[in-house]
């Protein structure tokens, strides 16, 4: 349930913020999922929202797959469950320029 929902884009350096777009409260589905119909604003918001990775370190078990196997080649990007961590620190550390 959403308590309160706005949303509102400033450019850096301007002098003036944007008003906030109100959304409303009470509701249980987000409210800029229909904002961002016909709201270029709440568009991007939207898509930049749904560009957000959740990483899940937690599962450390004996099976998990942290503790297995994976290929070097593997390290363009790191895997939710961190499953390729080593591929990733590995070129880090020797390709990426300080």
């Amino acid at each position: 349930m959403f308590a309160d929902e706005q949303y509102r884009f400033s450019r850096t350096g301007w002098e003036t913020k944007a008003n906030w777009n109100a959304l409303g409260a009470g509701h249980s589905d987000p409210g800029l999922l229909k904002a961002a119909v016909d709201n270029q604003t709440a568009q991007v918001i939207n898509t930049l929202l749904r560009r957000i990775v959740v990483y899940q370190f937690h599962n450390t078990s004996d099976t998990a797959r942290i503790r297995g196997p994976w290929s070097a080649n593997d390290s363009r990007r790191l895997m939710e469950d961190a499953a390729n961590v080593a591929p990733v620190l590995y070129r880090l550390k020797s390709r990426e320029r300080r």
